[in-house]
C-alpha cells in the first residue's frame, strides 16, 4: 500500500525550491518507484496487488495546490496501473 505524503506550510509562492522538490520526491517519485518495483513482480506472477491511497480535500485552498497536484498524480497513476492489468 502506498500512503505517503508531505505538505509544506504557507503559499506555494513562498515555498523554497528544496521544499517543492522534497514534496514531489515523496508524493510522486517515491510512489511511482515503489509501484514499478511491485508492478514488475506482479506481472511476473507474484500474488497480491497495489493499493493506492491519496488524500484530496473537497475544497482546496491556495496553500494546498502543490500538495493536491501531487496527490492528483497518484490518482492518475493508479488508474494507469489498472488499465495495465494491475488491480487498483
Amino acid at each position: 500500500m502506498n500512503n505517503t505524503g508531505v505538505e509544506h506550510s504557507g503559499a506555494n509562492l513562498t515555498a523554497t525550491l528544496e521544499e517543492i522538490e522534497s514534496l514531489i520526491a515523496l508524493n510522486a517519485t517515491a510512489v511511482s518507484g515503489l509501484a514499478r518495483i511491485i508492478g514488475v513482480r506482479l506481472a511476473k506472477g507474484m500474488h497480491g496487488g497495489i493499493i493506492f491511497h491519496s488524500s484530496l480535500t473537497a475544497r482546496p485552498r491556495a496553500v494546498q495546490r502543490l500538495h493536491l497536484a501531487s496527490k492528483a498524480f497518484v490518482l492518475t497513476l493508479s488508474g494507469s496501473r489498472r488499465t495495465a492489468g494491475v488491480r487498483r
